[in-house]
């Protein structure tokens, strides 16, 4: 653990969940072909 008192506080799950969507929204790109433009993974 990193003491940084300064710091705002992310979880462990907080700081990849931005990317998750990404990642996720890319796989099924790369598997169907189709981009989603419109997603509940961006809300």
């Amino acid at each position: 653990m990193i003491d940084r008192p300064n710091e705002r506080f992310l979880g462990a799950g907080e700081a990849v969940s931005g990317p998750t969507a990404g990642a996720i929204a890319n796989a099924i790109h790369m598997a169907t072909g189709l981009r989603m433009r419109r997603s509940a993974l961006y809300a």
